[in-house]
């Protein structure tokens, strides 16, 4: 593989960490300061602001599943990106959120589909933040130092 196609498929790699970021960084300021279970957040009244909240969580993890795939199909090494995805693997928490990831971003015919509820069901809110936030700090890490060190000249026309 050239060298420019591999620049090319991290850039694509980074494009999905920055946009996991940013579905992050949406989510969290969403949320009241109470830590609250997922589920509650989906169940609860009906309204506009639920809704909202619970689709940014949907996103963002689902994100998150969609930038480590990236980071497996690149076989790419970093000892706290492989530490945290061991971590995930360990007790079964990848395929949940391999499963979830799925069950966003293809059709469902139930809006809560066993596949979204089993990654739910990792347990209070605030650990699959947590969780979550490991794998993605350290791709974040990852990608950021890459791309202060790659030539990215003509990056733009790769959008």
């Amino acid at each position: 593989m050239t060298e420019q196609r591999q620049t090319r498929r991290l850039y694509s790699l980074s494009q999905y960490v920055r946009m996991a970021a940013l579905l992050r960084t949406q989510a969290v300021a969403s949320l009241d300061s109470t830590p609250v279970a997922v589920r509650h957040l989906f169940i609860g009244p009906a309204g506009a602001d639920v809704d909202e909240k619970w689709l940014r969580l949907r996103l963002w993890f689902a994100y998150v599943f969609v930038a480590i795939e990236g980071w497996e199909q690149l076989c790419l090494k970093d000892d706290a990106v492989d530490l945290y995805l061991s971590d995930l693997r360990s007790g079964g928490d990848y395929d949940r959120l391999k499963r979830f990831r799925n069950a966003v971003f293809h059709y469902q015919d139930e809006p809560a589909t066993e596949k979204l509820d089993d990654f739910l069901g990792w347990g209070p809110f605030d650990g699959a933040i947590k969780r979550a936030i490991r794998v993605q700090d350290a791709l974040e890490a990852f990608t950021q130092r890459w791309r202060m060190s790659a030539d990215l000249s003509g990056a733009d026309s790769w959008q």
